[in-house]
């Protein structure tokens, strides 16, 4: 009796298997339930010990089921009865505690510890000792509860899901039901979980269990995992980063329980390896605020500034003067504040080749600098410091080389395979004018009207050279 007596103190989650016992006191140690109102489900509750409000348990029961004849027979043996006994058994009823270790009890606690998200109370056919149930490879009976409480588990989840009228954040609280145990684990702890894990997966097979973004469900493998700071720069991200642009995971799912889907193959994620691949290939859209633009550059600052990492200016997130998408670093320049040409023709002229980093993101990045350090913000004085950090390792910190900024120019403007005679011209006295050196991508006009690199060409100064 005294071994029992411990035991409910022990665990005090035996005494929520009861209708109405919620309070007991042995000796001078007590155990007290109180309810924390009804669950998002018919028969669930929120329960919570009295000194520990702020640690809830969500108590589900099953609808009571009258015992398969396999079971009876079981049961029957067990006690000695004979076949043909007519005994009454009635129905049974299980509950599972989530929240509460994977613990499975018979009223009072077994030692079958389980690595499922919840404890599960149901009349299991337990050992002479009551330490641990019968193994249900030899046990109809178990094998049988064991399977109606991974199909409670999963009927809790699909209806807590299915509840559209509460918030997001409520309803992806219903994935803690979801369990994730070591399937090749052949100990008896190990062989209840898998026997639990298998009902349920068999029972959300086909079902729609993937709560999206914009709180619809879709069934498995049709959604995706974007990552937040991804989600945020772009609420359309599904459809830049997913070539089947199926509708991303809701943001307010754990984790924890994230990682349980991925394991469970149901989902899939786009990596942050996915996204910098992406922004290699497409010139994304810049974000709406420079807010959301300093949370992507703070978000891939690891991998841009990792030294492992080689082509990262290529990958496009720099925002640049005029234009609504990102371009990458190897085709920005960073002008002065002042103006690079004093006449307005040559600059107007120059202005439809150059890409130029926005003014207004470096002054952004500046004042919010000023703004972290007066507000003594860490988290902000972070962000700062690792889009500085990017912006370093883009080598825009500094105003770019005229020579690169003309290189930039010849490179778009004869790209085409004809161009204007006098514009040729044009840019030759431009670069003369601020003393660029001339680079690989820069034409000159021959005699012969075809554009040629400098190396191909000769300089008749004096015309000798045309005789020759």
């Amino acid at each position: 009796v005294a071994k029992n007596l411990d035991a409910w103190l022990e665990s005090p989650i035996s005494l929520l298997f009861f209708r109405h016992l919620r309070q007991i006191q042995i000796g001078d140690k007590s155990v007290h339930w109180g309810s924390l109102g009804p669950g998002p489900l018919p028969d669930s509750e929120w329960m919570a010990l009295y000194d520990k409000e702020d640690e809830a348990y969500l108590l589900i029961r099953s609808d009571v089921e009258a015992f398969h004849k396999d079971a009876l027979a079981e049961i029957k043996q067990e006690r000695m009865l004979a076949v043909e006994d007519e005994t009454a058994f009635p129905p049974s009823r299980l509950e599972i505690v989530l929240g509460a270790p994977g613990r499975l009890f018979v009223v009072l606690p077994t030692g079958v510890e389980t690595a499922l998200p919840f404890a599960c109370n149901a009349p299991f056919i337990a050992n002479p000792d009551r330490n641990d149930i019968k193994d249900p490879s030899m046990s109809h009976t178990n094998r049988w509860l064991l399977e109606r409480a991974g199909q409670l588990a999963a009927s809790a989840m699909q209806k807590w899901l299915e509840q559209s009228d509460v918030s997001l954040v409520e309803r992806a609280r219903a994935y803690s039901l979801f369990p994730d145990v070591d399937r090749d684990d052949s100990s008896l702890e190990g062989v209840c979980g898998t026997i639990v894990e298998e009902a349920f997966g068999e029972a959300i097979e086909g079902q729609r269990v993937l709560l999206t973004e914009e709180g619809e469900l879709t069934a498995a493998e049709e959604s995706i995992i974007l990552p937040k700071p991804v989600l945020a720069v772009w609420p359309q991200a599904a459809a830049l980063f997913d070539s089947n642009g199926r509708p991303p995971l809701s943001q307010h799912i754990s984790a924890s329980d994230r990682q349980k889907l991925l394991h469970w193959g149901i989902v899939e994620e786009i990596s942050k390896q996915n996204v910098i691949d992406v922004l290699r290939a497409k010139h994304l859209p810049t974000p709406k605020t420079w807010k959301s633009l300093l949370h992507l550059w703070s978000y891939l600052a690891p991998e841009i500034t990792g030294y492992r990492h080689f082509g990262i200016d290529q990958v496009r997130i720099v925002p640049v003067q005029g234009q609504d998408v990102l371009y990458a670093a190897s085709d920005v320049v960073r002008l002065g504040e002042g103006r690079l040409l004093q006449s307005e023709s040559d600059w107007e002229f120059l202005s439809r080749f150059l890409v130029a980093i926005s003014r207004d993101w470096i002054k952004f990045l500046s004042d919010e600098r000023r703004g972290a350090e007066n507000r003594q913000a860490d988290s902000a004085r972070d962000q700062i410091a690792a889009s500085e950090a990017v912006l370093e390792r883009l080598k825009l910190t500094e105003t770019t080389d005229i020579n690169k900024v003309i290189e930039q120019v010849a490179a778009r403007f004869f790209a085409p395979e004809s161009v204007d005679l006098s514009e040729c011209v044009q840019l030759a006295q431009i670069a003369a004018k601020v003393g660029a050196a001339v680079g690989d991508s820069f034409r000159f006009v021959s005699n012969d009207a075809h554009l040629r690199s400098a190396q191909a060409v000769l300089h008749d100064e004096d015309g000798k050279l045309a005789e020759l």
